[in-house]
């Protein structure tokens, strides 16, 4: 079986930088919510060096295989007390 090409495209976080600090992967690109703002994250994001600086890159977040293993988890897990009785957990400040 071939593996399968991925194309991987920019990403514009437009606005308030919420995502601010979270983990992400080099196709992210922020911009204030100024039409010149974006226009120049849009010109960024489709210069070929930008563009070919994305070879390769592999998502931070997994492989796509999310929906498959949960889907497996929610079929194999046994639904009784232990899974439904809340726990309580420390809180650990290096989360926020």
């Amino acid at each position: 079986m071939a593996a399968e090409r991925v194309r991987v495209v920019a990403v514009l976080i437009v606005g308030r930088p919420c995502q601010r600090g979270r983990l992400r992967a080099r196709n992210v690109i922020d911009c204030g919510d100024r039409r010149t703002e974006i226009v120049a994250a849009l010109r960024q994001a489709l210069k070929p060096e930008f563009r070919s600086s994305l070879r390769g890159l592999e998502n931070p977040y997994g492989t796509g295989t999310a929906t498959t293993q949960t889907i497996h988890q929610l079929k194999t897990i046994a639904i009784d007390d232990k899974l439904i009785r809340k726990r309580f957990m420390k809180h650990d400040p290096a989360f926020g």
